[in-house]
């Protein structure tokens, strides 16, 4: 190691006599972050819809008529 570097206040290292040259200050921030819980509510509200829809079944119906007719060639006319 330099003996100039190792005593800045010993001016018989330095052959100038300069004295040291002294910058303002740097200021360093660190920025630190702490965690916690901090409760959040959320409301939720849930709301049903029924749809009702139309499921067409078809269903037959069935009905019956009878009807006689007469045949005989001679009663033709007669009902």
């Amino acid at each position: 190691m330099n003996t100039n570097m190792n005593n800045m206040n010993n001016t018989t290292t330095n052959p100038c006599g300069c004295q040291p040259i002294v910058c303002p200050e740097r200021v360093c921030v660190v920025h630190c972050t702490h965690r916690y819980n901090q409760p959040v509510i959320i409301p939720v509200r849930t709301h049903v819809v029924n749809h009702f829809v139309p499921c067409y079944t078809y269903e037959i119906v069935r009905s019956t008529s009878e009807e006689n007719v007469c045949c005989n060639n001679n009663q033709q006319g007669l009902r």
